[in-house]
């Protein structure tokens, strides 16, 4: 349930994992559905659940019993697994199932062939919808630059493990929508507005959807408690939509008023979760905010999380738990980055300390997703509290968040995970190119490399068509490592470096527009001013003149938006001076060679 980014999330799947305790058995029964729905027992098959690794072999009559651990059974439901190749569970869908009251009752697991017509039950794609509608949420990893959630790659991995085509999926997904909106069934028309990326209108209808089931709960005393359920679930299922949307003020309300609908007392495990959705939601609009009302917002962000954790013990709830502690640790990181001094420094402290809590449960063996995404928040913090160090304290501390990115990377691969493997590829370019840019020596130009050798290797994943704004980030970053390089190498190569620099800067504006992403544009073109004025003072004639001529209208650019009180329009009004400076004495050297005798 974590959002989580590298630069900004995403989703961590609540798993709970029991401790060693007294047992009982989950019995069940598999079976293969036939072509004419005749059913044959499967015998010799493994049955996994998988929250705790647990399994058992069918046998005759393709019955089961495996290990059912006493903590497990008060979570109420379990996802098993079924390893049979050419075969997928029909029911339950998707593996998840509820545990019988009375653990003598069978679990009945239907499987079928892959590609099965069978698949295509509208009670799966609505649950294919209502759970990407969780997963997107892990665009908000870590506070990331919202973008509309891309539903390809979900619809592919399910496709792919039914044995499907995406487009076979796509349409299917498409035709179920073209159902539901012919009827009158409010939550259902919400899904079908969210699979067609109408999160506007999804909102309304679950907002409307619970709303009524809220009011039929007030109604029917007989009903209240279903009713009161199924409002839960659709404002919840409201707030990921607004979520999605980018609506976080709409959906922070969404999960307020689950949250007041769960009892703590009897649902305790649901009150904290939806506590946490609500410390997302506040990190999130924190960190858009401004003046006060930031730390007003990541404090109750941090609040959230620490309300959360009076349920989610780490002897009860360790997964919880843990994912809990990464969440606190990148809202503490972001309020240490926002609070100078003492403060600030002892705020980064306690994220480090959240994020090391984490890893007590998250390990690489058990948890290896989470495992690596909390190292990757672990390298941020140490990232940040680098730039207050010095000396061996900041190298150390750069040395310690590159390993952490590198740990991270030895799960996201490029092959399993592309797209987390190209966002920590981005994050070690910025430690390795802070690295190289504070040294001298052979390692200035050897880390230097590394850094743009991991932002290249992220611009492989990271095109501009299907990822616009982390190719654009991507880019820049890069243009500003090759600037560094520029300013350290010889004539011969220094050329060369920093066009390569200015390109980068140039393809970054093409995304980073003044009118869609005003800071982002404006920091663009402080960066390409930089790398201008001092391309232009190492350069003689005409051409250094020219160089510091654009120099210049790239800072006058950048200050007509950057905030006045801020320290990067302090900043960029000097370079300003010193680039105008420059121009001023090519000019008069170009004058007084011109006149002078040859």
């Amino acid at each position: 349930m974590k959002y989580r980014s590298l630069t900004y999330l995403i989703i961590v799947t609540i798993v709970f994992v029991p401790g060693q305790s007294f047992a009982e058995d989950l019995k069940g029964k598999v079976v293969f559905v036939g072509k004419h729905d005749e059913l044959t027992p499967a015998v010799g098959i493994d049955v996994v659940i998988n929250e705790t690794g647990d399994s058992g072999k069918t046998k005759a009559g393709g019955l089961f019993r495996i290990s059912l651990p006493q903590r497990l059974k008060a979570r109420g439901s379990v996802t098993l697994s079924v390893w049979k190749s050419g075969w997928v569970i029909q029911y339950p869908l998707d593996g998840e199932t509820p545990i019988p009251t009375n653990l003598d009752t069978l679990i009945h697991v239907r499987l079928v062939p892959k590609g099965s017509k069978k698949l295509w039950s509208a009670d799966r794609i609505e649950k294919f919808i209502r759970d990407t509608a969780d997963k997107a949420k892990e665009q908000f990893r870590a506070s990331g630059r919202p973008q509309t959630p891309d539903f390809a790659r979900y619809i592919k991995d399910w496709a792919a493990w039914y044995g499907l085509s995406p487009q076979q999926a796509r349409e299917e997904i498409a035709k179920w929508a073209s159902e539901a909106e012919e009827k009158h069934d409010l939550y259902r028309l919400g899904l079908a507005a969210y699979a067609r990326k109408n999160f506007g209108g999804a909102s309304n209808f679950f907002e409307t959807s619970a709303e009524e089931k809220l009011r039929l709960a007030q109604e029917a005393s007989s009903s209240a408690q279903r009713f009161s359920e199924e409002a839960i679930r659709d404002f919840q299922l409201a707030g990921n939509a607004h979520l999605s949307n980018h609506r976080f003020d709409q959906a922070l309300v969404n999960y307020q008023r689950a949250r007041e609908l769960t009892p703590p007392a009897d649902q305790p495990y649901r009150w904290a979760y939806l506590t946490v959705l609500m410390g997302i939601v506040e990190h999130e609009i924190g960190i858009r905010a401004e003046g006060k009302q930031i730390q007003n917002h990541l404090d109750n962000s941090a609040s959230a999380y620490r309300t959360a954790l009076k349920v989610f013990t780490r002897e009860t709830f360790p997964q919880a738990w843990a994912w809990t502690h990464t969440n606190l640790g990148d809202v503490l990181r972001n309020q240490g980055i926002r609070t100078f001094g003492e403060g600030g420094a002892s705020l980064l402290a306690q994220a480090l300390a959240a994020h090391h809590e984490a890893l007590t449960v998250f390990t690489k063996e058990a948890s290896p997703y989470d495992w690596a995404w909390t190292q990757t928040s672990l390298a941020l913090v140490l990232y940040t509290q680098s730039a207050s160090s010095k000396g061996e304290d900041s190298t150390s501390l750069l040395t310690q968040a590159v390993a952490a990115h590198r740990a991270a990377l030895t799960v996201f691969t490029k092959q399993a995970l592309p797209q987390d493997w190209a966002k920590t590829q981005i994050n070690l370019g910025d430690v390795l190119g802070h690295q190289g840019a504070h040294i001298a020596g052979d390692n200035h130009d050897f880390l230097l490399s590394k850094s743009i050798e991991a932002y290249r290797a992220a611009l492989t994943v990271f095109t501009k068509e299907t990822f616009p704004q982390h190719w654009a980030t991507a880019q820049s970053n890069l243009g500003h490592v090759l600037y560094h390089q520029a300013t350290h190498a010889d004539s011969e190569t220094r050329t060369s470096l920093f066009s390569q620099a200015l390109e980068a800067y140039h393809d970054a504006l093409t995304v980073f527009t003044k009118e869609v992403f005003p800071q982002n544009w404006a920091t663009t073109q402080v960066q390409l001013g930089n790398t201008l004025r001092d391309h232009g003072t190492l350069t003689r004639g005409e051409t250094g003149v020219l160089l510091q001529s654009q120099a210049i209208a790239a800072y006058q650019a950048a200050l007509a938006v950057l905030p006045k009180d801020g320290l990067l329009w302090s900043l960029t009004k000097y370079n300003l001076f010193l680039a105008q400076r420059s121009q001023e004495f090519h000019r008069r050297l170009n004058h007084a060679n011109r006149e002078t005798p040859h």
